[in-house]
C-alpha cells in the first residue's frame, strides 16, 4: 500500500517501516552516547515509558476463536429474531 506524504512522496509499507527502524536505531545510538549527560527530567520520563512500553506485549486485533464463535452465534440469533419478526403477522 502506498502513502501519500506531505511533500507528495509514495511509500510503501514495507519502506514506511524501514525508515522508522532507521530513525530509531540512529535515535538509540545517539542517546547512548549521551548517556552519561543528564537528561531532562521530562525526556527521561519519556525515555522510561518507552522502556517499559517495549516490555509490554502489544495487544492482538486479531479475534480469539472464541470470540469468533460468539459473534457467529449473535449474528444466527440476530436473523432468528428477524426471521420471527417477519412472519408474526
Amino acid at each position: 500500500m502506498l502513502t501519500m506524504t506531505g511533500a507528495g512522496l509514495q511509500i510503501d509499507s514495507i519502506h514506511a517501516r524501514a525508515i522508522c527502524e532507521e530513525i530509531g536505531e540512529r535515535l538509540r545510538t545517539v542517546l547512548r552516547r549521551d548517556a552519561g549527560r543528564d537528561l531532562p527530567p521530562r525526556l527521561r520520563d519519556l525515555m522510561e515509558q518507552l522502556a517499559k512500553a517495549d516490555e509490554q506485549a502489544s495487544p492482538s486485533i486479531v479475534p480469539s476463536l472464541d470470540e469468533m464463535l460468539m459473534s457467529q452465534h449473535d449474528i444466527a440469533r440476530r436473523e432468528e429474531t428477524s426471521a420471527a419478526l417477519i412472519v408474526t403477522p
